[in-house]
């Protein structure tokens, strides 16, 4: 949504060689007016859905970030605010498109949007397979997992690629769970031999349950492709007009140190 500026046209004004009149009414309306505004168009809050408790991407607890604070700086840099709405991801898609929120977060093409309310890309994860190091084990590729104890998170199954999903229906230790934080735990104390996760959300939550980084203790085998996510909009000038911010955004000083301060990190994936 674009704020109109507002006029700077005179009204009322009577011009006499280099003096001006304003007529008294009009002079102390204009005033009134001027002095509420404050000098300043007060800035449209935009409404966004964004998914559960995702960290580092989204966290609910304290309204933070990765994902957030990128789209929060690139709509400040438009003149506006947000007030976001933590929903399931389903709801977020439903809560777009029945126009009840201005944004929807962490979408991709074919998700059931209209592909013309859809952003550039924003943002970029990446699942990956992580074993512990002590227990050496060979995993060259997803068939390798046959044989070993492995949790999913929930649906992996369903989003990681037929490959992976032969694996999770041929694999009897194979199981998956929603609750992440007890899936790295799980791996760090040897429940199991190895967790499909994805990369930063390791990254923070083995440092919730141990205090420091755990990266040195694994493996990671990246063998799925990085997933690049868009944002969905309600108002095609909104989204153009934070298409072009993003460019500029993605360049910025301001961009390399929100992901440094969320240790944000991507590798190159091995496709098998």
């Amino acid at each position: 949504m674009k704020l109109l500026p507002r006029s700077t046209k005179s009204q009322g004004v009577i011009s006499q060689g280099s003096r001006f009149i304003l007529k008294p009414t009009l002079y102390v309306l204009g005033l009134l007016i001027v002095l509420s505004l404050g000098f300043t168009a007060k800035a449209d809050i935009i409404s966004v859905a964004a998914g559960w408790a995702r960290p580092p991407y989204i966290n609910p607890v304290d309204h933070t970030g990765f994902e957030l604070d990128i789209i929060r700086q690139i709509l400040a840099k438009l003149g506006h605010k947000t007030k976001v709405v933590y929903v399931p991801h389903q709801t977020t898609i439903q809560l777009l498109n029945a126009q009840q929120v201005d944004i929807a977060l962490t979408l991709n093409e074919g998700i059931g949007v209209p592909t013309d309310s859809l952003s550039d890309v924003y943002i970029e994860y990446q699942n990956v397979v992580i074993s512990l190091k002590q227990r050496n084990y060979k995993i060259n590729n997803i068939a390798d997992l046959s044989s070993l104890r492995v949790v999913g998170f929930q649906s992996a199954k369903d989003v990681l690629g037929d490959k992976y999903s032969a694996l999770a229906k041929g694999n009897s230790m194979y199981f998956e769970m929603a609750d992440q934080k007890k899936q790295v735990e799980l791996l760090l104390q040897g429940g199991v031999d190895a967790i499909v996760i994805d990369l930063n959300v390791f990254d923070f939550l083995s440092k919730e349950l141990t205090g420091d980084s755990q990266f040195e203790q694994v493996r990671v085998h990246p063998f799925f492709a990085i997933n690049s996510y868009r944002a969905g909009f309600k108002n095609k000038d909104l989204k153009k007009a934070f298409d072009r911010q993003l460019k500029v955004y993605l360049q910025s000083e301001q961009y390399k140190k929100l992901k440094a301060h969320h240790h944000i990190k991507l590798i190159a994936p091995v496709l098998p």
